[in-house]
């Protein structure tokens, strides 16, 4: 159930956020490489990361508490 949430939740997001995601932990770069492919400074890179993050974490949550 909670992979299925996670995927549905994944799909939600728009491509760039999701190639970061995909980037840092499907293909394990590193901050500072994700923000060499993406063009943006390292610190964006982890601001979103942990922003997106959140947001699948509240997603998922608030499928629990309304399920």
């Amino acid at each position: 159930q909670l992979k299925k949430q996670l995927l549905e939740a994944l799909q939600q997001l728009n491509p760039n956020d999701l190639q970061l995601l995909e980037l840092r932990f499907f293909d394990n770069l590193s901050y500072a490489e994700i923000a060499q492919i993406t063009e943006k400074t390292e610190t964006n890179v982890k601001t979103k990361t942990f922003r997106l993050l959140k947001k699948l974490q509240s997603e998922i949550l608030k499928t629990y508490n309304h399920g």
